[in-house]
């Protein structure tokens, strides 16, 4: 009986501390699917500037459509278009960014997009998309380079922490 209990408690043991290892990881992977979901979207709207000259209000609505952690974002500023607003895009897009997505240089990068959006022309406000992308996808290298890096250190130590907590259970 004490056998089965020790196997039990050390296997418990190991899975909690793979679990631990796992969850810490994810913020990496939830980074990377932010900017991925981040330049899909802005690849979008660039695209319905440049060749159909598409309203932004039009853009917002047909981008909450979109899967991802950008489809959250695109369907609070659409809803505060249908209302009677009082603060410009620039500072409704910057806000809203910064209540959607955690802190980063990639939220940065995609809240600072605001204040060309709606300002310019539709030529100067693809370059701008263009500019915010080509400085997310570098964010989006480096968030991959860090979960190979970190995320698989986390899992490890996750796991070590597991059999570390075992053989003193032993």
């Amino acid at each position: 009986m004490e056998f089965y209990l020790k196997t039990g408690g050390t296997i418990l043991f190991l899975l909690a501390g793979f679990l631990v290892g796992q969850r810490a990881a994810q913020e990496y992977l939830q980074h990377m699917r932010n900017i991925e979901s981040m330049i899909l979207c802005l690849d979008r709207m660039q695209g319905e500037i440049a060749w159909r000259l598409t309203p932004m209000e039009e853009i917002f609505r047909d981008l909450t459509a979109q899967e991802g952690p950008c489809a959250a974002f695109f369907f609070k500023i659409s809803h505060a278009f249908s209302e009677e607003r009082q603060e410009s895009l620039a500072a409704l897009w910057q806000r809203t960014a910064c209540e959607t997505f955690t802190p980063s240089r990639a939220r940065d990068i995609f809240a600072q997009l605001g204040q060309s959006l709606g300002s310019f022309d539709a030529e100067q406000e693809c370059h701008a998309i263009a500019y915010a992308v080509e400085r997310l996808k570098t964010e989006l290298e480096q968030a991959q380079e860090a979960n190979r890096t970190q995320g698989v250190l986390k899992r490890r130590l996750g796991v070590a922490a597991g059999i570390g907590l075992a053989i003193l259970f032993l």
